[in-house]
């Protein structure tokens, strides 16, 4: 279930929906329901009906923030819109973010998750040095303009 980088991939669970009969409706109503529940059982009061809480994670999907200290878990809540949520399910079932990067000729190219490593033409290293460096840039571009 994990793409190059250690991401999650809804690829399988995509594979099981259609075996099992799911449809992209279905999917996304019953992963709200569970949403839904979650919020009802009082874990938190969100300031508006139509949004619910996620926690924030680091690294990669399924990784969430937390402390050094085991006794201490530290979980970061933000409020996400409900119908947001089922629009980012919706891209899921359908293979959107399904997807690894490659640097290709200095272009960053996002291709489908089911490509052989040894079709790709550059290291994950690079691609993160690629971003990095255009983020950097577009800081920097940021901060002339504020001066």
């Amino acid at each position: 279930l994990f793409n190059r980088n250690n991401g999650f991939s809804f690829g399988p669970l995509r594979e099981l929906c259609d075996e099992l009969g799911v449809d992209k409706e279905e999917f996304v109503e019953k992963v709200l329901q569970v949403v839904r529940r979650d919020n009802k059982r009082g874990y938190c009061t969100c300031s508006d009906p139509k949004k619910s809480v996620d926690q924030l994670v680091t690294c990669r999907p399924g990784k969430m923030l937390s402390s050094p200290d085991p006794n201490a878990e530290i979980r970061y809540l933000v409020e996400v819109d409900e119908d947001w949520q089922g629009a980012v399910l919706a891209q899921a079932f359908d293979g959107y973010f399904d997807k690894v990067a490659d640097l290709q000729n200095g272009e960053i190219k996002f291709l489908p998750s089911t490509t052989r490593k040894s079709t790709l033409k550059s290291k994950s290293k690079e691609v993160a040095k690629n971003i990095r460096t255009r983020l950097i840039s577009a800081y920097k571009a940021d901060e002339s303009q504020l001066q």
